[in-house]
């Protein structure tokens, strides 16, 4: 063989000599289309009404995620004499051989894909992509990100209301513990006004029989001094002693006021012989009352009882319990002077009737007062 200057080589054959120019002969570049065959999804055949080779995208939910694919090169060889290569993108970080036509399978999370599949003669790491099917792959409506906003901002608000849930709690509390101050301080106030009014008429009433007792002369007035002072001083151990036993608790039951009229009325037969004293009937065997209410009750009956015994005279003086309407209804019963209630009530502002009212109205109890010349029922309804 030999070059001549030109370029044109020559060469000798059995034939004789030939001769042809390099650069006169065009490079052959084979054309080869690769083919997708087959797409199959959680093992059933897809695409059955389509042109498989046609498919570029594929759209599927979560729970469809098992996809295989088969394909085959078409060209002027047998397609088993060339080599496969493929990769999936955001799987795959490299080109994959795919030996002697196998199936190619991927079991793929929620995302994105890109089936990226080549085939030449020989192995080609640097390959670009023949044929391209891209692929999403839905995630479940709770791994959406509509999904995951709207659990967010649940969460947020759920924090949000919790935060304010404490802080009004920690309000309530604080406010729960000033009003319970305030009403600390207003039953404290009560409870002096209460002993003021009573005990301290009742001193006062002590106070003023003494003066008149060391002025008095006549033996009659006297002894109706003494008397005045008598229930004067029992009147105030009466009412200490109401007082602390209201205290002692923060509900009573009718049954324990009931109890502690009796007490009361049980002793007064000792120092009246001359009237008959009796307590009767049964009290409503649910009725609680707050303390302040008991206290209210049981000092009504007595100023109710005191009264009759200091200014009517009776032969009796009978308080009766019953239940009335779901009411506890107590009433004071006398047979002695009656009275005339509107002048009595007009003419003298700091009596006992005035007392009771005040007491009844407090405790939102509802009093009825009838005298007439047989004698006097007050009636109480709690």
């Amino acid at each position: 063989m030999a070059k001549a200057a030109d370029g044109e080589v020559f060469f000798g054959g059995v034939n004789g000599l030939s001769s042809f120019y390099p650069s006169a002969i065009s490079s052959f570049e084979e054309k080869i289309k690769l083919l997708v065959t087959r797409i199959r999804i959680n093992n059933e055949e897809a695409f059955k009404d389509t042109a498989v080779w046609e498919i570029e995208k594929i759209s599927l939910p979560y729970y469809k995620n098992s996809l295989a694919f088969d394909f085959v090169a078409m060209a002027s060889n047998n397609p088993g004499q060339y080599i496969y290569q493929y990769k999936m993108e955001s799987v795959d970080d490299q080109w994959i051989q795919n030996d002697g036509l196998q199936t190619v399978r991927y079991l793929l999370p929620p995302g994105k894909y890109v089936f990226k599949i080549y085939t030449s003669r020989f192995f080609n790491k640097d390959a670009v992509p023949m044929k391209e099917i891209h692929i999403t792959i839905h995630p479940p409506f709770w791994k959406t990100w509509w999904f995951l906003t709207v659990m967010g901002l649940l969460a947020i608000a759920g924090i949000a209301y919790a935060v304010n849930r404490y802080n009004k709690g920690k309000y309530e509390k604080k406010l729960a513990e000033l009003e319970s101050e305030h009403k600390i301080q207003l039953e404290r106030e009560r409870i002096s006004r209460d002993l003021h009014d009573s005990i301290g008429a009742y001193a006062n009433a002590v106070l003023y029989n003494t003066e008149l007792l060391q002025k008095e002369e006549d033996v009659v007035e006297r002894n109706e001094l003494m008397n005045d002072l008598k229930f004067a001083s029992k009147d105030i151990i009466t009412s200490l002693r109401e007082t602390i036993w209201a205290l002692k608790k923060d509900n009573y039951t009718a049954e324990d006021c009931l109890f502690r009229i009796k007490n009361f009325i049980q002793p007064l037969s000792r120092y009246y012989s001359h009237i008959q004293f009796s307590v009767e009937g049964e009290v409503p065997a649910t009725k609680l009352l707050h303390y302040s209410k008991a206290l209210n009750a049981v000092r009504i009956v007595q100023e109710a009882v005191t009264n009759a015994i200091k200014h009517a005279s009776p032969s009796y003086i009978k308080v009766t319990s019953k239940e009335t309407d779901g009411q506890w209804n107590l009433e004071i019963a006398n047979d002695g002077k009656g009275f005339n209630y509107s002048a009595v009530r007009s003419t003298e502002p700091g009596n006992g009737l005035q007392n009771m009212e005040q007491r009844a109205k407090e405790a939102g109890f509802t009093i009825s007062i009838l005298s007439d010349k047989n004698g006097t029922v007050i009636t109480i309804l709690i």
